[in-house]
């Protein structure tokens, strides 16, 4: 079984394995912005096959009726396996004006659609977000 993770090509940050980072660092809705993060995998074992990454956005400040926040934008991306210890950087645009000004929360799941059989059943490796980003005019 594979164990994929977040890691390898960004600094950790508070003891994480990896990151998300939003480039440029002070995003503009309109002029859009690029996602940045990156896979590990961390066993001694192939991540065989295709899976997918998915990405969102979250308005904290606007919620549903459930109480949950409301989701602005949303991307999955195909990507083939990865072999014993190799990292891949990994990133998505968002285009100019898909999101309006506001303060968001940009998430990232590996594997999201559970399609490696990992070791870690729970994948509580496999999910990082980044509160309270800006995003200006």
């Amino acid at each position: 079984m594979a164990e994929l993770t977040f890691g390898g090509l960004f600094t950790p940050e508070g003891g994480n394995l990896g990151a998300i980072v939003i480039n440029p660092a002070i995003p503009h809705a309109q002029d859009g912005f690029d996602i940045e993060w990156a896979d590990a995998n961390l066993d001694q074992q192939n991540a065989a096959g295709a899976y997918k990454d998915t990405v969102w956005i979250t308005d904290d400040h606007n919620t549903d009726e459930d109480g949950n926040s409301v989701v602005v934008w949303v991307q999955e991306i195909d990507l083939p396996g990865l072999a014993p210890g190799q990292s891949e950087s990994r990133v998505v645009s968002v285009p100019a004006s898909a999101i309006a000004p506001a303060k968001y929360t940009f998430h990232v799941y590996i594997d999201s659609h559970n399609d490696v059989p990992e070791l870690d059943v729970t994948d509580s490796n496999n999910y990082s977000f980044n509160a309270g980003i800006d995003v200006n005019n």
